[in-house]
């Protein structure tokens, strides 16, 4: 028997880590299969991501309507929600590139910076549905770590996302590079 008290300590610690998994799941599960999976948007008069300042005015507007704000939730839930559940930075990211272009959010900073930029913190029910999404995420969820969150480590490090972006895009792939070089030696050598 004594030589079996390790296998059993392992196996209850299997159990335990599959109660807590088995936990988190049947929280998520019913949000994630929610009746409304289709990919219909006709309830929505925005195409996303936003691009421009006067769309960002409106989706504001319209979430005070709770059938809307509902089906938004649900959308994004959907939308963004599907892979790495649990890591709330990554889903904030994909919630926020999904709605936003980058060049969009790039004219806003979290208070408003001197009345240069608008201040995203202002954009209450668009903040409010982005927490929303973050509590499927998080089951440690606390509100006011979101927003720090959002503030510190989203809106301070956007514009190094928006250069990172720009540099990939303008960087030819390498194996094209390397594939036309070699093309072009073998054209000068022949």
């Amino acid at each position: 028997m004594e030589i079996l008290a390790p296998v059993f300590q392992k196996i209850d610690v299997i159990e335990t880590k599959l109660d807590v998994s088995l936990k988190k799941l049947n929280k998520v599960q019913p949000i994630a299969v929610s009746n409304y999976i289709s990919e219909d948007m006709s309830w929505c008069p925005f195409k996303f991501p936003l691009n421009k300042m006067e769309e960002v005015q409106e989706l504001e507007k319209k979430l005070i309507y709770t059938d809307f704000s509902n089906k938004m939730f649900e959308h994004l839930v959907h939308k963004t929600c599907a892979i790495d559940t649990n890591d709330v930075k990554k889903v904030t990211k994909r919630v926020l590139t999904y709605m936003f272009t980058l060049e969009l959010l790039s004219q806003f900073t979290w208070t408003g910076r001197g009345n240069k930029k608008p201040a995203f913190a202002i954009l209450t029910r668009i903040l409010h549905l982005i927490l929303e999404v973050q509590k499927i995420t998080d089951q440690t969820y606390n509100a006011e770590r979101s927003r720090l969150f959002l503030q510190h480590n989203w809106f301070k490090c956007l514009n190094q996302t928006i250069r990172r972006s720009e540099l990939k895009k303008s960087q030819p792939n390498t194996e094209e590079h390397a594939s036309h070089d070699s093309q072009e030696i073998k054209q000068e050598k022949s």
